[in-house]
């Protein structure tokens, strides 16, 4: 039984006019244009046109992620970057967890106005971990990141129903069919890649820069944060909020924070 993942019209590339400053919004890993609407939103009732670009090998293209190159990402956000630059000013470009990465290395190439990074990855967990992941790369071809998944857990469901939304969590089957779902390691490989030269590259930006982070962050934690945020060479502003990594959620009570952050930062 395959699991019919990101059908609805959110998970897609989309482009909306309001005026003539505007921001360019990247998703992370694995998302879509769904998990940056709501400040879109926000953005578009202070005036702002907003594009969410759906990078390529994700949403309905999920068949072709594993075929893809971060090289592909970034030359789709150098791409609509430049659009929105003909057309509107100023330019924001805004990304989040992974496309913060992508963000910056987009930034090096064409050079938005300002640069809003939220949950900034650019590398992954512990020193151990990295060195145990090196170890056994050449072993191990695939890995099951849902493979001991808690379908109680309310964040997991949430995630899960962002591009499961046809999906019964609760069938025994669907568990069982997310749980054995594989990744190349090859994908973790080049995403740790990426974020790496965003780390080295962030040392070229000489824009403004809100960097926002949270607190409790597990995967993005703030020690790294505070690490990139010191390769920048132009002015930093820097908002931690009592947030994980999904800070880019309007159900939390921290998003009013994350909200006042960006629209103090573009105005």
């Amino acid at each position: 039984m395959p699991l019919k993942v990101f059908q609805g019209e959110q998970h897609v590339d989309f482009l909306i006019e309001r005026g003539d400053p505007a921001a360019l919004l990247i998703h992370g890993f694995p998302g879509t244009p769904a998990e940056m609407r709501p400040l879109a939103s926000t953005l578009n009732n202070a005036g702002w046109t907003t594009r969410c670009l759906l990078l390529p090998g994700f949403g309905p293209q999920i068949d072709s992620l594993f075929q893809r190159h971060p090289q592909e990402w970034i030359d789709a956000a150098v791409e609509a970057l430049q659009s929105l630059q003909t057309t509107h000013q100023p330019v924001v470009l805004i990304g989040y967890s992974m496309g913060a990465a992508i963000s910056i290395l987009t930034a090096t190439r064409v050079k938005p106005d300002r640069l809003i990074l939220l949950a900034p990855f650019w590398k992954f967990g512990t020193r151990w971990q990295r060195a145990i992941f090196k170890i056994t790369r050449p072993v191990i071809r695939h890995l099951k990141p849902l493979k001991r998944a808690n379908f109680h857990d309310p964040r997991l469901r949430r995630f899960l129903g962002e591009f499961l939304q046809d999906a019964d969590l609760d069938d025994p089957e669907v568990q069982q069919l997310i749980r054995q779902t594989k990744v190349p390691v090859d994908l973790f490989e080049h995403i740790h890649t990426l974020g790496q030269q965003a780390y080295h590259l962030a040392a070229q930006i000489d824009r403004p820069v809100l960097i926002v982070q949270g607190r409790r962050d597990p995967v993005v934690k703030p020690a790294f944060t505070q690490q990139l945020m010191r390769q920048f060479i132009g002015p930093i502003e820097y908002v931690e909020i009592d947030a994980q990594h999904q800070l880019i959620d309007p159900v939390l009570p921290e998003w009013p924070q994350l909200e006042q952050a960006v629209l103090h930062f573009v105005r």
